[in-house]
């Protein structure tokens, strides 16, 4: 074979060789890039998480503090906790038992409230439905189960928070 024609063979192959290797090394670089960015923004979703779930704590307290029936059926739901559950339904399946059990327990303890809520007792709802065994019974409840949610939270942050 010509000298010539096997340089350019061996020229040609080497150039080929560099485009390859340079594209293999671009897409990588775009899939590491593109994770990277999914971390990230699961990552910033978890967080959304934790704050929606950690601010709902707030609705025990405007519950129990409710002076009259109106009240009280404006805080039938707290719109922070219904939050936390969409971001688990649609990015963390594995904490979804947990925030829907708190929720239920949020639901069981509302009413039990209402129930028992009497407008012609000078004392807020969360009072009143303290004086009942039942009521502390049900507050309990959903303190151990906000406890569970928010250890279920916590424990699998670190398969979240990678970014």
């Amino acid at each position: 074979m010509n000298d010539k024609i096997l340089i350019a063979i061996i020229a040609a192959s080497a150039t080929l060789i560099g485009v390859i290797a340079s594209q293999i090394i671009t897409l990588f670089n775009v899939y590491r890039s593109r994770k990277h960015e999914r971390d990230v923004f699961i990552r910033n979703k978890y967080e959304e998480l934790m704050f929606y779930f950690s601010s709902s704590i707030n609705w025990v307290s405007q519950l129990n503090n409710s002076q009259s029936k109106e009240e009280l059926f404006s805080q039938s739901q707290s719109a922070d906790v219904r939050k936390a559950l969409s971001l688990s339904l649609l990015y963390f399946p594995d904490v979804v038992d947990e925030i829907n059990e708190y929720i239920k327990t949020m639901q069981e303890y509302y009413s039990f409230t209402v129930t028992a809520f009497d407008e012609s007792i000078p004392y807020n709802a969360g009072g009143q439905a303290l004086v009942h065994k039942e009521g502390k019974k049900l507050i309990d409840m959903l303190l151990q189960s906000k406890i569970r949610a928010e250890n279920s939270i916590v424990n699998k942050a670190a398969k979240y928070t990678m970014a």
